[in-house]
């Protein structure tokens, strides 16, 4: 009899088990909260990622619910306002950490459940098509003679990535970065508007924001903050490498879900999203974007983060933003 009660003992666990691994599946709509406007980095790599997995990967429909504020705290909050439920998950990127740094959110990346890290997103360097400023050459001319003359603008908040990439520019370049007329907008395309308005002289934003004004003739990219160039209607402009200049800078796209999630919900995400990566039409959506691809899992995301985390406290500090 107690052979028997064994038996029975054991076969309950693993039915829970098994029960266990299927309930780490959604069972009904997925919302991917968006903590920016539709248009920019944020929304266009949420929107993305909806065609990608709708596509017969998850198995559930999904919503992206665009919520704006604080450089995307205010969206983490209100994922994070669903603990342990693997149908919130949000599009993370170095805000989260420099957000933490400067003490403007009480958001840290260990208080939620980093997913996977999927792409960078390289910025480019613009002006308006009929500027004085030609060339990346000019560019840094007139920073370096007369900053304070220079009008900057960029979103969507203090010491994000666009921000840090000009630090970098400064410090490559040797100009006070304290002294070009800043304007921070509430989103990319604000900023890109008040470029095309001639309401500010140069800005920076990820590449994809100023393409297709690129491709008009509306804008000039001077120059991208990647690598190696870029494709598409940025094929011909240079990186700064190129031109002399350790500009290297793009921030990573990831995603993230609220705390406490279990580590069968974890794993069905980096499943999911493994998937998606190694699709064509994912491929396509990083080449039309203009993102350089960087996939990571949750174990390797978390590593990375700490390590970026480090690198920007030095950023900041160079921007004024940290003591």
């Amino acid at each position: 009899m107690a052979a028997f009660s064994r038996i029975v003992a054991m076969a309950l666990a693993v039915a829970a088990g098994a029960a266990a691994a299927q309930a780490a599946e959604p069972t009904r709509v997925i919302e991917i909260i968006v903590g920016a406007s539709p248009g920019g980095g944020f929304d266009r790599t949420a929107r993305a990622i909806e065609r990608v997995l709708e596509d017969g990967i998850v198995g559930q429909p999904i919503n992206v619910i665009n919520q704006p504020g604080a450089g995307g705290a205010v969206g983490l909050a209100s994922m994070n306002r669903h603990p342990g439920d693997m149908h919130y998950i949000s599009i993370t990127s170095p805000n989260i950490l420099t957000d933490e740094l400067r003490g403007t959110s009480p958001m840290t990346f260990e208080a939620l459940t980093p997913i996977a890290t999927l792409v960078s997103e390289y910025l480019c360097f613009a002006v308006h098509a009929d500027s004085d400023l030609e060339t990346a050459a000019d560019l840094v001319a007139a920073l370096k003679e007369k900053p304070e003359a220079i009008r900057f603008g960029f979103a969507t908040t203090p010491g994000n990535h666009n921000h840090v990439a000009f630090a970098q520019l400064a410090g490559a370049v040797g100009f006070d970065v304290m002294k070009p007329k800043t304007v921070i907008f509430k989103g990319a395309s604000e900023a890109v508007t008040a470029l095309l308005g001639r309401h500010i002289d140069f800005s920076i934003a990820p590449a994809a924001s100023f393409a297709e004004y690129v491709r008009s003739g509306d804008v000039k990219c001077l120059a991208v903050s990647a690598p190696e160039r870029l494709g598409g209607a940025l094929s011909d402009v240079p990186t700064w490498t190129e031109l002399g200049y350790d500009v290297v800078y793009g921030p990573f796209r990831g995603v993230i879900g609220p705390q406490g999630m279990e580590p069968e919900q974890i794993a069905f995400w980096e499943d999911a999203l493994q998937k998606m990566a190694a699709t064509d039409a994912w491929k396509k959506e990083v080449a039309e974007n203009y993102w350089t691809e960087n996939v990571k899992g949750h174990d390797e995301t978390m590593t990375f983060l700490a390590t970026e985390r480090d690198r920007l406290r030095a950023s900041l500090t160079d921007l004024g933003l940290l003591q």
